[in-house]
This record gives structure tokens, sequence and C-alpha cells, in this order.
């Protein structure tokens, strides 16, 4: 885009100096003994010449931009390398912490199935204890000493 602009304005400064390039005695170069035709050329070569410094001034300039967008581009370049691998190593840290809270969350599960049945079997076993115990109210405990049965029969 800026080089069509440069472009442009040395388009119109060629415009301009043709206009320009009128008389030679508007140059005052007369009395210098010089023709009018090879001072109107080297004017024209001098105004070319001096343009072309111009434009040599503002490509300088923008090739030192260039060079600080390329060193930016790499170094943005490099970074956006460094980020990719980072996330590839989070990616793979995280799929592995998943697969191990799966396996954990499935032997969770079998773990609170088991308790159940445990508890399960737990209660059931201390019911089955108390159906054998058997509560005489009003005679003192010791009476029988070793042969409860022949004592209570």
């Amino acid at each position: 885009m800026e080089k069509m602009v440069t472009l442009e304005k040395v388009q119109r400064r060629k415009v301009q100096e043709k206009k320009n390039t009128g008389s030679t005695s508007a140059l005052g170069i007369e009395g210098k003994g010089l023709e009018p035709a090879k001072h109107d050329e080297n004017s024209v070569i001098l105004r070319e010449l001096r343009g072309l410094r111009e434009e040599r001034a503002v490509v300088v300039g923008e090739n030192k931009r260039f060079s600080k967008l390329e060193t930016s581009i790499k170094e943005l370049m490099e970074r956006t390398t460094s980020l990719e691998q980072k996330v590839g190593h989070m990616e793979e840290r995280v799929g592995n912490t998943e697969d191990n809270t799966m396996r954990m969350e499935r032997a969770v599960a079998v773990l609170l199935r088991e308790t159940t049945k445990l508890s399960k079997k737990c209660d059931d076993l201390e019911a089955r204890m108390r159906h054998n115990n058997i509560r005489i109210h009003g005679i003192p405990e010791g009476a029988a000493k070793d042969n409860t049965i022949s004592f209570i029969t």
C-alpha cells in the first residue's frame, strides 16, 4: 500500500517538473553560455536523481520497519511453538488424570457395593445373635452357676 503511495508521489512529481520546465529565462541561465535544451535536460536529470534519493530514503526506512516486523514475527512464532508444546503436555497430563479418575470412580463404586453388602451381613449376624439370647427376670445372675439349662428346667 505504501509503495503504491510512493509511486503515485513520484508520478505527480514528474508531472509537476514537466510543468515547471518552461523557459530557460525563468531558470536564469541565459547568460551562462549553456544551451537551453542541455540545461533543461540536466535539471531534469538532477530532479530525477533527487527524487530517487528521496525514494531510496523511503525504501530504507520501510526496510528497517520490515526488519523489525520480521523480528517480531519470529519472536511470536517461537512463543507460539513454546505454548503449543506446553499445551500438548498439559493435554497429555489432563488425559492421564481423567483416566486415573475413571479408574478411581470404578473402584469407589465397587467398594461402596462391598460396604453395603458387608453392612447388611453385619446387621443380619447381630440380629441372629440376639435370637439366641434369653433374658429371665427375677433370677439373680450367677444362680445357675455352670449348668443353666438344668437350672431352668
